[in-house]
């Protein structure tokens, strides 16, 4: 068990070394993939190869490996982040935003996952309002965010912008 281990260990740093300097490299996706057959309760192999399948564009792929993620630590509200990201890559709006707001329900201090919701909620209509909630309430969590602090200023800006046009008719 303990062999296993280091070599597990072993394979996930030499996969760790190729992923930095090769992006969607298969060869790394296949250390990854021996180190988690070996070590399969491994939670941080299992995160970087499903973020190398995700770099490869193979979601179902990367989706198995962060719900196995998620399976090993079901309070990490990353993981459901990451698998709503999934949902949205692959054009499945309606199921990623149940994902983000279960990330939510999980950890309400998820600045990440409210701006990812945000950015959903822009894309599917009638939902400008909820939105602009998400992205404020992401900034309000973490001002110090460039990409929150910036969502937040276009908001209030049209929110201002808005407001001075209705009461000037």
């Amino acid at each position: 068990q303990d062999e296993n281990k280091t070599l597990a260990q072993y394979l996930f740093e030499a996969a760790n070394c190729l992923s930095e300097f090769q992006t969607s490299s298969q060869e790394a996706i296949d250390l990854y993939e021996e180190a988690a057959a070996l070590h399969p309760r491994d939670y941080k192999i299992h995160n970087r190869l499903a973020f190398a399948y995700v770099q490869s564009r193979k979601y179902a792929e990367g989706f198995e490996h962060f719900f196995t993620c998620w399976s090993l630590r079901p309070d990490n509200s990353d993981m459901i982040n990451n698998l709503a990201n999934i949902y949205m890559a692959t054009r499945r709006p309606l199921e990623a935003l149940r994902a983000y707001k279960l990330g939510q329900r999980v950890n309400p201090r998820d600045a990440d996952g409210l701006y990812n919701m945000g950015v959903l909620l822009m894309r599917m209509p009638g939902k400008r309002q909820d939105a602009m909630y998400a992205f404020l309430k992401a900034y309000k969590l973490n001002p110090q965010d460039v990409h929150l602090k910036d969502a937040a200023g276009k908001i209030l800006a049209h929110i201002g912008g808005a407001g001075a046009g209705a009461g000037a008719g």
